[in-house]
């Protein structure tokens, strides 16, 4: 027989007010005690969400949020945080373009500037020619 340790286990949970029975199963493993699954047989969309109670890599102070939630409150689904960083990565992308396209409107005004002044100043020169030609210098 097996040593068992009695564990007192805190679970926060998001559950639907309108849910007849929760099960929650607990199972060791290797560290520790977590809960694996949260089974919600009340709902209509019977999913399993797989996500420790003590996982909080999300920063969500919310305990185990169900996917379907926001579903069944009649609100539109939040956007996932890869469609954030994807949206927040391409803003990058078209300030970069952006900033390109200016610096490479700003360089070709400046080639033209130069490109005028260069045409200008010889055409002084070849004028200046000509004057000193005609008047014999």
């Amino acid at each position: 027989m097996t040593d068992k340790k009695q564990t007192t286990v805190v679970i926060v949970a998001e559950v639907d007010p309108e849910a007849e029975e929760i099960e929650i199963h607990v199972q060791p493993c290797e560290g520790g005690y977590h809960a694996p699954k949260v089974h919600d047989f009340g709902s209509s969309s019977g999913r399993t969400v797989k996500k420790s109670a003590w996982d909080k890599s999300d920063n969500s102070h919310e305990g185990i949020r169900r996917p379907g939630a926001r579903l069944k409150k009649g609100l539109p689904p939040g956007p996932s945080k890869r469609d954030i960083l994807n949206a927040k990565d391409s803003e990058l992308q078209q300030e970069k373009l952006d900033r390109r396209k200016i610096l490479e409107k700003t360089m070709a005004k400046a080639d033209v500037e130069i490109q005028l002044k260069t045409e200008f100043e010889e055409r002084e020169r070849q004028l200046e020619c000509e004057w000193d030609d005609l008047l014999g210098f």
